[in-house]
């Protein structure tokens, strides 16, 4: 049994840590209505998992509570937190189960149009984790690739004005000491801006970089996991 106030303050730490928008996580709309969930039992006195599966069993969770729960259950799979986290938020489910006959926490959800809203309202929250995740892939490829334009045709530029003299014949007469002040200047005007234009999107970059090669993998399970909740949806007549 887990207490929902320590929780709260794990996803608290983790929550701070997205607010800049480089900060990200693969399925953290999921993440993020955990955070929502915890921070109500906080506020609403709900002291553990057992008092939070207590509260589901017998109908006493607020419409949007439920929804922010059931959003943080089904993409469980798809973002990264701390295990008690996880195990805490199964742990409400089983724990329902216990109470309800096998019955979990999105099968217990009365009435019947509230469920019914509650669980599309999930669906449409892990189609946008699966749009957001497709524009992250987007963003950082087109900003890996501009960059790399950008330090090309600076290269290009430079290297063009320094060989045709332009350089030279303009900035001479600063540079007369060296024996060359045309490459001199061309290499401080390409070095200076890539060294802006880096500094500027590092972080892009360095996301792109360390975390790109797994997005493409965890769009496709998170795609499948849509699926097969859709698919759920579907056979139980809510879609």
């Amino acid at each position: 049994m887990y207490k929902t106030q320590d929780i709260f303050k794990l996803l608290s730490s983790e929550n701070k840590a997205l607010k800049d928008d480089y900060a990200y996580k693969c399925g953290q709309e999921g993440l993020l209505r955990a955070f929502y969930f915890f921070r109500w039992c906080n506020k609403s006195e709900v002291a553990d998992t057992r008092a939070a599966a207590k509260r589901f069993a017998s109908g006493k969770v607020p419409e949007e509570i439920a929804e922010h729960y059931c959003t943080a259950l089904v993409m469980i799979d798809h973002y990264q937190t701390d295990e008690e986290i996880k195990n805490a938020i199964k742990e409400i489910d089983q724990l329902t189960r216990d109470q309800l006959k096998d019955k979990g926490v999105l099968e217990s959800l009365t009435p019947e149009k509230v469920k019914r809203r509650i669980l599309k309202n999930v669906q449409k929250s892990y189609a946008l984790g699966v749009e957001t995740l497709e524009k992250r892939m987007s963003m950082l490829s087109s900003t890996t690739r501009n960059v790399l334009v950008a330090m090309a045709l600076l290269l290009l530029i430079n290297l063009a004005l320094a060989l045709t003299g332009v350089y030279e014949r303009y900035l001479g007469f600063i540079f007369s000491g060296a024996p060359n002040p045309g490459y001199l200047v061309a290499g401080v005007l390409f070095i200076v801006p890539v060294f802006l234009l880096l500094l500027v999107k590092r972080r892009q970059l360095m996301e792109h970089k360390t975390h790109g090669p797994r997005y493409p993998q965890a769009l496709k399970a998170m795609k499948k996991g849509l699926e097969d909740f859709t698919g759920y949806l579907s056979e139980k007549k809510i879609i």
